[in-house]
């Protein structure tokens, strides 16, 4: 039992020493990992500067009425959802956490609904992937009209960013 006990305590003793290399590596590299922080700190500000803040929803609503107008593709109902709401990418976050417990952006989903042929839809997504607005395509439903062969049924989320306040 003796022995057995001694080479227990002999691999805790080792382990103790591989744990105590490591702390002394990273207190030796303290200076260039607070260096690196405040770096990726100074990033995380410059691109929360470039969000848009959630106050101006609306007018993202608006912009993406106008791009819609621009390309005759026909809205019938437009507005803001929750994730929960058929969103197709399953359970994302609304915005994204640091490790340090900050949420860094917030992003909301836009349902927009109406009818358009393909390449007014093509020009409508054209024009929404390249505004100064960070937006993305979320979820993408078309469907046949009965009524009008030319315009098809079009289902879309559009995932909009915003900065955190």
């Amino acid at each position: 039992p003796l022995r057995s006990q001694a080479s227990e305590l002999g691999r805790q003793v080792q382990l103790a020493r591989q744990r105590l290399k490591v702390l002394e590596a990273a207190v030796a590299n303290e200076t260039s990992l607070r260096t690196q922080y405040e770096q990726w700190d100074e990033k995380v500000k410059s691109v929360r500067g470039l969000l848009p803040a959630q106050e101006e929803l609306p007018d993202v609503i608006q912009l993406l009425s106008g791009f819609a107008a621009k390309t005759q593709l026909r809205i019938e109902t437009i507005f803001p959802t929750s994730a929960a709401e058929g969103d197709d990418e399953g359970s994302e976050p609304k915005g994204t956490q640091g490790k340090s417990g900050l949420v860094v952006y917030k992003d909301v989903l836009v349902q927009v609904e109406g009818s358009a042929g393909y390449h007014q839809l093509g020009g409508f997504l054209s024009l929404v992937e390249s505004s100064d607005k960070p937006m993305r395509l979320s979820s993408l439903r078309i469907a046949a009209n009965p009524q009008d062969p030319i315009r098809h049924r079009i289902k879309m989320l559009v995932r909009a960013y915003f900065a955190s306040s």
